[in-house]
């Protein structure tokens, strides 16, 4: 290896970069066998945990010797979805490009149901509509997305929410083999940047330890490698800045402060994956599936590590279209249906209704009775009201011109809690959060959300991005309820039951 030293020449544009260790990184090349980019003792300290895998064993065996078709599912935030994948993909094509090459004869498939900003509190509670229930192996990235410290340690909503995102996957109907992708944020750690700990790795692996879930870590393979600069690890620039585009390709990790490069950061979580798959693959020469992997993967979960929390009975989302049906005209003056990617060719819809004007309110009308569903709207009045269940209102949580809502129920509908959304935060990302409120059991709740003068802002901008009616499983005779049937259209008014 050797040192790279600045050139002079390029001064006015580098003048922060400090010097770094350079090699050439080896071209991207399909095949069976990766033209590695990451050095092998850094893939092997890649993988954070590993295990007796006997899940992992058994979809690798059937991937590989199987008849039926085979499913791997992927799921995550917008480092999952893409974004920044400059010079190449994102790493769910990666992965596949892979698949396809190792294992030619065989029908697998990939489904991305990741959704730029969301965190897993929102797809525990929509997993049906992003995750397929026939998922043969799915892989959830979630350590930089997910809320990194928060308490109580553990027992918070953050965390219970992964945990039992974690059990309904574990209960899907083929017993998937789970992955975790642990990736890591240099640039969005807190001062000084590059913390180790800077992310929520650590507590989101101590729930996949207690199920034995393998899990690669974008962290234990290459902070080192990022600390020294090494080229294709390089995080002296947080952006590839126009002006330095040339020069910073296949230099730098990542893209942008958050989002890894297509070229890099993409390319080497694709190749963590890889290398684990590899790894149990050529782990059958010498340990082949046996009836002990079989019988284990089919195993009752244990009880949850986190006391009394069992996955929710019933879910029902209202997203994209879904939530637009749910709007009651034409009480929305002030409200615009938007998709704030539309500027953005290539990326996924982020549909919702907007609105920067105070006062103007938006009605929703939803069932909240614990079967589900939504009905036709009406102005009779409402029956078989029954103990509370939660509402949950997805919105956009930004760091500029984002502003407050207050949130009030009607037609017989109760709403319990805090009255008000709130869109700013510190964290300096966009991102879908879920507000959660206490209703009782009626059949066309309605909320109405009205933009408050009131901001922490300059400005006040409203999102609403969703809304689910959930209600957690209890530990008495309330039995566990994971229901399996999906609808067949997303516009269907009745919603997505799980």
């Amino acid at each position: 290896m050797n040192l790279h030293v600045c050139q002079p020449s390029r001064i006015f544009f580098i003048s922060c970069i400090i010097c770094h260790v350079a090699f050439a990184i080896p071209p991207y090349t399909r095949g069976p066998v990766p033209n590695w980019m990451i050095p092998v003792a850094s893939r092997e300290n890649g993988i954070a945990y590993l295990g007796a895998h006997h899940r992992l064993r058994v979809a690798v065996e059937e991937m590989q010797n199987g008849s039926s078709p085979f499913l791997v599912s992927v799921v995550g935030g917008s480092n999952t979805v893409g974004h920044g994948a400059i010079n190449g993909f994102a790493w769910p094509r990666y992965l596949f490009n892979w698949l396809t090459d190792a294992f030619p004869n065989r029908n697998i498939t990939m489904h991305n149901g990741a959704v730029a900003g969301a965190m897993s509190e929102y797809i525990s509670l929509c997993n049906g509509i992003h995750i397929p229930l026939e998922s043969n192996m799915i892989i959830l990235e979630y350590s930089h997305n997910d809320e990194h410290a928060p308490l109580p340690l553990f027992d918070n909503h953050v965390r219970r929410s992964f945990e039992r995102l974690l059990r309904k996957l574990l209960d899907y109907p083929k017993r998937p083999a789970i992955l975790l992708l642990h990736t890591y944020a240099w640039h969005e750690t807190s001062d000084p940047k590059g913390k180790y700990w800077g992310n929520a790795e650590r507590e989101l692996g101590e729930i996949g330890l207690y199920y034995s879930l393998p899990a690669v870590s974008v962290r234990g393979c290459c902070y080192h490698l990022m600390r020294k600069n090494v080229s294709g690890f390089r995080v002296d620039h947080a952006r590839r800045i126009p002006e330095m585009f040339e020069v910073l390709k296949f230099e730098t990790w990542y893209s942008d402060g958050v989002h890894a490069a297509g070229d890099t950061g993409y390319r080497g979580m694709a190749e963590l994956l890889i290398h684990l798959l590899m790894k149990v693959s050529t782990g059958f020469k010498t340990m082949p599936l046996s009836p002990t992997d079989v019988g284990a993967a089919q195993e009752d979960l244990p009880p949850p590590m986190i006391p009394g929390n069992l996955p929710t009975t019933k879910d029902v989302c209202f997203i994209g279209e879904v939530l637009r049906k749910c709007a009651l005209s034409p009480l929305n003056e002030g409200w615009s249906w938007v998709d704030d990617a539309i500027n953005h060719p290539g990326r996924q819809p982020k549909l919702g209704f907007s609105s920067k004007t105070v006062g103007a309110a938006i009605t929703f009308v939803v069932d909240t009775r614990r079967h589900g569903g939504l009905i036709k709207h009406s102005d009779g009045p409402t029956s078989d009201v029954e103990p509370t269940v939660t509402l949950g209102i997805a919105h956009l949580r930004s760091y500029e011109h984002m502003g407050q809502a207050s949130i009030a129920c009607s037609n017989n509908c109760t709403c319990k809690g805090d009255l008000m959304l709130e869109g700013m935060q510190e964290r300096k990302v966009s991102q879908r959060h879920i507000h959660s409120l206490q209703v009782n059991q009626v059949d066309a709740c309605r909320i109405t959300i009205t933009v408050l003068p009131t901001t922490k802002s300059d400005g006040h901008s409203v999102k609403i991005q969703g809304m689910f009616v959930s209600e957690e499983a209890r530990n008495d005779n309330m039995a566990r309820v994971i229901t399996t049937g999906v609808l067949d259209s997303m516009a269907d008014t009745r919603g997505i039951q799980i």
